[in-house]
């Protein structure tokens, strides 16, 4: 029986190939388009992910979902956490930004500034 996943506002936690599926992916990141969508959020998405063997696929299910939503996403390859959060600096140029990585915030929304 596969584990179940943890959802809370702090993100998503679950075992890669067990409880963290393509599927629950789809839904988790359908859920974080249709709110940027429903929010008229523009601009483009910056996609990284840490090092380990499972980032690349998930972050092509992550950007694959996001295009079917429209959004124009940036893929960024690996970066370090405080690399992504400096991000923040350019504020200006990208609307949110999505990572893959285990510390740190799973999006934020740059109009809201949640």
């Amino acid at each position: 029986m596969p584990s179940q996943p943890i959802i809370s506002v702090s993100g998503l936690r679950a075992i890669v190939g067990d409880s963290l599926t393509q599927e629950l992916i789809e839904r988790y990141i359908s859920a974080y388009a249709l709110q940027l969508n429903e929010r008229d959020a523009q601009g483009p998405i910056v996609l990284s992910r840490d090092g380990r063997a499972s980032g690349e696929m998930i972050c092509e299910w992550v950007a694959n979902t996001l295009i079917k939503f429209g959004r124009h996403v940036l893929y960024a390859d690996i970066m370090a956490t405080p690399t992504v959060d400096n991000l923040e600096l350019c504020a200006e140029m990208f609307e949110t930004y999505e990572t893959a990585q285990h510390v740190g915030r799973f999006w934020i929304d740059k109009k809201s500034n949640e």
